[in-house]
């Protein structure tokens, strides 16, 4: 019996409640991605010549070594990062400040 408050007829039951699924909208994001993806590699020779041109006659130093950074990390792969606390392989510490004081001790 429905609610006698009900504004309207009951939903069918295997429609969902509350937010719809993102999954469409994952699914959107990941073919605007691909597509751009697909985008530059068609132009990528192009973009190659643009970052040159720019290193070579750019006035602007910034720009230049913008340019000249980006097509080094392309061309030779970017450094590799470490993973560690001190830089020599050895542990990583983490600290977590909660900002709540101790409690005395007795």
């Amino acid at each position: 019996m429905p609610c006698p408050t009900a504004s309207g007829p009951s939903p069918p039951l295997d429609v969902p409640f509350g937010r719809p699924p993102l999954a469409p909208f994952v699914e959107a994001r990941k073919a605007a991605r691909l597509s751009l993806r697909e985008r530059c590699q068609q132009n990528e020779l192009e973009f190659v010549e643009t970052l040159e041109h720019i290193a070579r006659h750019s006035l602007n130093d910034n720009a230049r070594i913008s340019a000249i950074s980006q097509l080094f990390d392309r061309g030779r792969g970017k450094a590799a990062q470490p993973h560690d606390g001190d830089g020599q392989g050895g542990p990583m510490t983490l600290m977590v400040y909660t900002g709540v004081p101790e409690p005395d001790a007795p």
